[in-house]
C-alpha cells in the first residue's frame, strides 16, 4: 500500500499507474535473476492519491509512478 503525492503541493494524485519492478539480483519464486526489472505487480491510485497492490513475495523491487503532464518518480529497493 501507499500514497502518490504532487512533490510540490503535497496533494494527492489521482489516476498515477504504480508498477512494482523486481531489482537488483532479486529472486522470487516464480522469477528468476535473468527477469530483473520485470514488473511483478500494478495497480492505479484512487481519489486519495493511494494504491494497494497484493500477492508480493519478499524480495527487492523498485516502485515507480507514472501520470501524464507529472515526471515519473522511482523509489529506490524496497523489502
Amino acid at each position: 500500500t501507499g500514497q502518490v503525492t504532487d512533490t510540490f503541493t503535497g496533494l494527492p494524485i489521482t489516476g498515477a499507474l504504480v508498477e512494482v519492478q523486481l531489482s537488483g539480483s532479486a529472486s522470487v519464486s516464480f522469477y528468476t535473476a535473468s527477469q530483473n526489472n520485470a514488473i511483478v505487480g500494478s495497480a492505479l491510485t484512487d481519489a486519495n492519491g493511494e494504491y494497494l497492490i497484493l500477492g508480493l513475495e519478499p524480495g527487492n523491487y523498485t516502485i515507480k509512478a507514472t501520470k501524464c503532464d507529472y515526471e515519473s518518480n522511482a523509489k529506490g529497493v524496497i523489502t
